[in-house]
C-alpha cells in the first residue's frame, strides 16, 4: 500500500471531513423540514461508518496479503495441515475485507445520494439545505458501485487484495481478461476523491446558510 496515500487519508483528508461535517450541522441544525433533520442525521452516520470502515480495511488488508502468500505457499508446496488451516483463516478475513469494501461502496453512494436529493423532496426542497443537487457520477465511488457492484456478473466475483498499491480493488480479473473497461481504482484512491468531494459540498453548505 502506498504509505503517502493511507497517511493523507488518515491524518488529512478524514480529519477535514470530521470537521466539514460538525461546522455544517452547527448551521444546518434546526433549518428546514423534519425530513430534511432526518436526512441530516442519516448522512452522518452514513459518513461516519464509511469512514470507520476505511480504517478497519487498512488494519487488515495489509497482513492478509502477506499471510496469504505465505499460506498458499505452505499449502502448495507442503501440504500441511496447518497450512490449510492458516489458508482457511486467511479466507475468512479475505471474505472481511470483501464486505467491507462493498459496504463502504453502499455508505459513500447514498451519502451521495442524499446530497443530490436523488429521490429526495421536500416540499419544494431537494436533499439538504444549503448544499446543491448537481451529481458527478464520474466519481469513482459511483463507477464502482453501480458498475462493478450491481452487475458482477461483468467482473466474475473477483477482488484484488493489492495492500502496495491503492487498497482492494472490484474487477480486477475482468480487467485484464478484457470483458470489461471500467477499472476500479482501489478503494483508497476513491475514497480518497469522495471524501474530498463530499468535505466541499459540506463547505458550500456551511458557507450558504452561514
Amino acid at each position: 500500500m502506498t504509505p503517502n496515500l493511507v497517511e493523507d487519508l488518515i491524518k488529512v483528508r478524514i480529519p477535514a471531513l470530521n470537521s466539514a461535517m460538525s461546522n455544517y450541522q452547527v448551521v444546518a441544525l434546526g433549518l428546514g423540514s423534519q425530513q430534511q433533520v432526518l436526512l441530516l442525521a442519516e448522512v452522518e452516520r452514513r459518513i461516519r461508518q464509511s469512514l470507520a470502515i476505511l480504517l478497519r480495511v487498512n488494519q487488515i488488508v495489509s497482513p492478509t496479503l502477506d499471510r496469504a502468500l505465505f499460506t498458499i505457499t505452505e499449502v502448495v508446496m507442503h501440504g500441511s495441515d496447518a497450512g490449510q488451516t492458516a489458508l482457511n483463516a486467511t479466507c475468512e478475513v479475505t471474505d472481511e475485507v470483501w464486505f467491507l469494501t462493498e459496504a463502504f461502496y453502499w455508505n459513500a453512494f447514498r451519502a451521495l445520494n442524499i446530497f443530490w436529493g436523488q429521490g429526495i423532496k421536500v416540499g419544494e426542497q431537494r436533499g439538504l439545505p444549503g448544499i446543491g443537487i448537481t451529481a458527478n457520477r464520474n466519481l469513482g465511488v459511483c463507477l464502482v458501485r453501480n458498475q462493478l457492484i450491481e452487475h458482477p456478473e461483468l467482473v466474475g466475483g473477483s477482488l484484488s487484495l493489492d495492500p502496495y498499491g491503492s487498497g482492494p480493488a472490484i474487477g480486477t480479473w475482468a480487467v485484464e481478461y478484457g470483458a470489461i473497461s471500467i477499472t476500479d481504482g482501489g478503494l483508497f484512491v476513491n475514497a480518497q476523491e469522495w471524501i474530498s468531494y463530499v468535505t466541499r459540498r459540506l463547505e458550500v453548505g456551511t458557507n450558504a446558510l452561514g
